[in-house]
């Protein structure tokens, strides 16, 4: 198994998109959306004067399981082309 782990920043709707897409391919052995570890204290922007309007955008933390790294690789192209077709800020990491 190659565990793969992806951080997306976007609303709600936009990680369930993913999440669907995702959901399309056939041979992953599971998928979920994991809280993120990192401290998700309330960010203060008024001191950097920046808006602070795009509130409802998160950060969503998905890992899952692909049989081995082609599959991985697979799932790592269409998460890319996805958050590229939505606008969406996307990352590969080891850990969250």
């Amino acid at each position: 198994m190659t565990l793969v782990r992806i951080r997306l920043t976007g609303t709600e709707d936009e990680a369930d998109k993913l999440l669907s897409v995702l959901h399309g391919i056939s041979d992953i052995e599971r998928l979920e959306e994991v809280d993120d570890l990192i401290s998700r204290s309330r960010d203060d922007s008024s001191s950097a004067d920046l808006s602070d309007d795009d509130a409802q955008v998160g950060v969503h933390c998905f890992e899952l399981d692909a049989p081995g790294n082609a599959a991985a690789q697979r799932v790592q192209d269409l998460a890319e082309l996805t958050a590229h077709e939505q606008g969406l800020v996307l990352e590969f990491v080891e850990r969250f």
